[in-house]
């Protein structure tokens, strides 16, 4: 069966991201300051605070992540999409390294969350997102870990190929 779909989640800003962003902008306005009152005087202030602007958005920026699920075939790559600019592969494998796929919330496949995992990767809007789901799938260095939430499209795209292994 030839199937592509893709879902796209964005992720949300967590206090840890807030932070990061109250720092960075906090930084630039106190070295820009700290440099004006120098002797080197306010000109190079001026610069200072340019550049260190710039870096500042550019960090900033980088904090809006979004996270895109593509399955093609039976075949699944998550993707991390950053302020989209760069892009980079989380993880890719076929669905017959997949174990085991079920809701976070699911009491009956709770205690499978709960093993020790060689990776876990953390692909979903929140980590107590609604809706969110768990694979647990052979990777490169053992069984991982994936943390995402996906759109009803895909489960049911994976539980055609996989029904054994998918619990809705």
């Amino acid at each position: 069966m030839d199937n592509y779909l893709e879902y796209l989640v964005k992720k949300k800003f967590s206090s840890k991201d807030m932070a990061k962003y109250f720092i960075t902008v906090a930084a630039v306005f106190i070295v820009a300051g700290g440099v004006a009152l120098s002797p080197l005087g306010w000109p190079s202030g001026l610069v200072v605070l340019a550049f260190g602007g710039y870096g500042a958005w550019w960090l900033v920026t980088g904090l809006k992540k979004e996270f895109e699920y593509i399955l093609t075939g039976d075949h699944l790559d998550v993707d991390m999409i950053t302020a989209g600019r760069s892009r980079k592969r989380l993880c890719s494998f076929d669905l017959e390294a997949m174990e085991l796929c079920a809701r976070i919330d699911d009491p009956a496949h709770a205690a499978e969350m709960k093993r020790d995992f060689s990776k876990t990767i953390q692909a979903a809007s929140s980590p107590d997102a609604k809706g969110a789901r768990f694979i647990v799938y052979s990777g490169e260095k053992g069984m991982e870990l994936l943390i995402f939430e996906p759109d009803e499209r895909i489960v049911d795209a994976m539980a055609m190929l996989a029904r054994s292994k998918v619990f809705k």
